[in-house]
């Protein structure tokens, strides 16, 4: 999942690519399964930790042929946050499993030198 090379300065992953030394993220959202497309380099600010999260997701889908039909999925997944204060975070990735996303978290808490807070239940993880 990660493509982190020991002599290499960028952190790469199929959801954002970090370059610490030049002090900038960007993120990236797939296309086709094919490649990704980004919104280009961003600043990136001091990060004072990477969290994990549990949210709940959902999604309407609206019939194209009777007006007022729709149906709406909740479906819950785990976010991982880039840390700047408790107010300001910068999405880092989202899986549908825990030990993924714990994976995930903690390769970027080693890349970026700083700590994983982890605010999901323990249930969770089994």
């Amino acid at each position: 999942m990660n493509d982190v090379l020991d002599n290499s300065p960028v952190f790469k992953s199929t959801q954002i690519k970090i370059d610490k030394t030049k002090k900038r993220y960007k993120k990236l959202f797939p296309f086709l399964f094919i490649f990704s497309l980004s919104e280009g380099w961003k600043a990136l600010p001091e990060i004072s930790f990477v969290s994990i999260t549990s949210r709940k997701m959902s999604q309407t889908f609206n019939s194209a042929r009777a007006m007022g039909n729709s149906s709406t999925i909740q479906y819950g997944v785990i976010v991982v946050y880039l840390m700047v204060n408790n107010k300001h975070k910068v999405e880092a990735g989202r899986f549908d499993n825990i030990i993924k996303a714990r994976k995930f978290a903690n390769d970027l808490s080693s890349y970026l030198t700083v700590d994983v807070i982890d605010y999901t239940k323990p249930e969770e993880g089994s």
